[in-house]
Formats: structure tokens, sequence, C-alpha cells
């Protein structure tokens, strides 16, 4: 069982580094390794997949929360 760690782009992007699938909604899965980014701002042309639209458009995200301590369930660890 691998891990695998996402890290919240400050204005932009979810990247999610590691090796994991993606399921989309009819159960199609898509293998991944590496480095794979999500879309945060709804501006994609390529959703769920982030395009760079989010610089274009000044998309500034949202306001961070206080850090929290880590624990085995916290959401930027997701195990496969």
């Amino acid at each position: 069982m691998s891990i695998v760690k996402g890290h919240i782009m400050e204005g932009g992007p979810l990247h999610l580094v590691g090796d994991f699938e993606i399921v989309d909604a009819a159960g199609n899965r898509f293998p991944h390794s590496g480095i794979f980014s999500l879309c945060r701002c709804g501006h994609s042309e390529s959703k769920p997949y982030c395009d760079g639209n989010h610089r274009a458009r000044r998309w500034t995200g949202c306001h961070a929360s206080p850090a929290a301590e880590p624990t085995h369930n916290d959401a930027t660890s997701i195990q496969k």
C-alpha cells in the first residue's frame, strides 16, 4: 500500500504525488504515477485536471484554515 501526498498550492491546484488511480463516476480507472494536478478554481477547460487558467483569471484561492495536528486520516494523505 502506498501513500499519496497532497499539496494544496496557494492560488492554484491540488497536487497529488505518488502512485495512485483516479476512478471516475462511471467506474473507469486511470492509474497514475508521479505528479497529478487537480483544478480547484473551476476555470479549467480540461476539468478535473488543472490547465493553468487560475493564473489568467487571477484566482487567489480559498482562505486557509488553521493548521491541525496531522492524523492518519488527514485529507492530505490518501491510502491506495
